[in-house]
């Protein structure tokens, strides 16, 4: 890294790290691994972390206040430790970037007790979710991300009119003894790569309200976004650093920021994978003119997904979902997954679901809601009558709500809803996808493979890692902790 001159904006920012040092060990401790990056106003308006690095603007950086500049710089501290400089994938930047936002600061306010700068946006009704959940909140209310930008155009306004440019705040000039601000930026924003001049992850800000405290995306040394590897390894090294840095504010007697910092490496753990997230990329990526998967979207590879890169059609079209209904899924699972699956399917323009319970055997769909009593089929016509249905159709298209049952029990058996879908239905070709929900314990065959991409919803995290469902297929973990 090329050595770069101590300006009075980069003192500033090493005495705020250094007075944050003296009230929260941890957090600061992780802060001293990022090297300090001064850009223009224009490339970083504020302050921004990519995980490895804090980027500002010196401009702001004079003219903001040493006690909020400090909390902005704890701020973050908090982006790194809860990993989201990866976690954004193709979510829109700006509006990733409060949703991340509003979660840091529901836990500054709510759970430390602590000051938020002035321009600080939260909301209760946030608390203890996810930075998905909170964006994927937003982005389907529109009354909500509208209220938003007023009330950050206000808190900018009040920000922005600040004259008090703390000279004294800037150390005089005198060195700290920390590290002098290390960082070679012609990387980060070169003109010839593929943002344009912006990093990546930055948000487009086209004259909306700024934040003050960005997270962009992880980037590697050459400014690109970093791949699948590198961001395993930065939270590898993110995770072990915060733990042990939890347990150094417990060993010097804060136990409540040791206990936060714990919760927040808890929450990267259940948080790896945003299966509504994945599952709408999966329907999207699906429906399509072209169902020959010929060419892999690249945006997906980085998380080991393979999804297909089409163009979306206009027609609509039909999923396919086989439901496990050994015993090892619960009802309250299907009423969740039944709720996420129908406002998906509309918002992907899938028209029909047709819905297979199978166990050892599929079973007879007719009425599941009034009889509880169903014929098995075995692949011979002993006690089948000719009227039996084996798939439950749903005409989302046409407002009927999705209801799935918990019928059947036993064992399980994963290839007869593929046989039931490769040889005895008819228009079979008018889905586009199927989705098989179950625990993951069973067995299947290669040589049943539809003709048609096949995503494996499971519930437990045994299930992603057993070997039965690997003959093809992609595989997402399905939780339910924040229902």
């Amino acid at each position: 890294m090329t050595k770069l001159e101590m300006t009075d904006a980069m003192k500033k920012v090493v005495k705020a790290r250094v007075l944050l040092m003296q009230e929260s060990q941890g957090v600061a401790s992780m802060l001293i691994e990022l090297d300090l990056v001064e850009l223009s106003a224009e490339e970083c308006p504020t302050m921004a972390t990519d995980g490895k690095r804090i980027f500002f603007s010196s401009d702001w950086v004079l003219q903001t206040p040493m006690n909020e500049l400090k909390s902005v710089v704890f701020h973050e501290g908090c982006h790194v430790i809860w990993e989201h400089p990866i976690r954004r994938r193709e979510r829109d930047p700006y509006w990733f970037n409060i949703a991340c936002d509003i979660v840091i600061n529901n836990w500054i306010k709510y759970d430390l007790k602590m000051t938020l700068p002035s321009d600080g946006v939260w909301d209760w009704k946030h608390r203890n979710k996810t930075p998905e959940d909170v964006y994927r909140n937003i982005m389907s209310d529109q009354e909500e991300k509208q209220s938003l930008l007023d009330q950050l155009s206000d808190l900018n306004g009040d920000t922005n009119d600040s004259d008090e440019s703390n000279a004294d705040d800037c150390g005089g000039g005198e060195d700290d003894g920390s590290d002098d601000g290390k960082s070679d930026t012609s990387k980060i924003f070169s003109d010839g790569d593929s943002t344009g001049g912006q990093a990546s992850g930055a948000p487009t800000r086209d004259e909306r309200p700024v934040l003050s405290g960005e997270v962009w995306d992880l980037q590697d040394d050459d400014g690109n976004k970093a791949n699948k590897d590198e961001a395993k390894e930065f939270a590898k090294v993110v995770r072990s650093t915060a733990s042990l840095n939890a347990t150094l504010e417990k060993a010097v007697g804060n136990d409540s920021m040791g206990d936060a910092m714990v919760s927040a490496i808890n929450a990267n753990l259940d948080s790896e994978v945003d299966w509504v997230e994945l599952l709408r990329d999966f329907l999207v990526s699906t429906v399509a003119n072209d169902p020959t998967w010929s060419r892999l979207n690249k945006r997906h590879q980085w998380r080991g997904i393979n999804l297909p890169s089409k163009q979306k059609s206009a027609e609509g079209g039909e999923l396919a979902i086989a439901i496990d209904t050994s015993g090892s899924v619960s009802q309250y699972e299907l009423n969740q997954f039944a709720t996420e699956v129908e406002a998906l399917c509309l918002d992907c323009g899938i028209d029909t679901i047709r819905v297979c319970y199978c166990d050892t055997e599929y079973h007879d769909t007719r009425n599941p809601d009034e009889d509880r009593t169903f014929i098995r089929k075995r692949g011979s016509s002993r006690d089948l009558t000719g009227d039996e249905e084996w798939w439950q159709t749903i005409e989302v298209g046409q407002g009927e709500e999705v209801k799935l049952y918990r019928i059947g029990g036993g064992g399980t058996d994963f290839d007869p809803p593929f046989n039931l879908f490769n040889n005895h239905t008819d228009d079979a070709e008018d889905c586009v996808a199927m989705i098989y929900f179950t625990d993951g314990y069973g067995e299947v065959s290669a040589e049943v493979e539809p003709d048609v991409p096949v995503l494996w919803a499971m519930t437990t995290a045994d299930g992603m890692n057993e070997e039965s469902c690997d003959a093809f297929g992609e595989k997402v973990r399905i939780t339910f902790d924040n229902y």
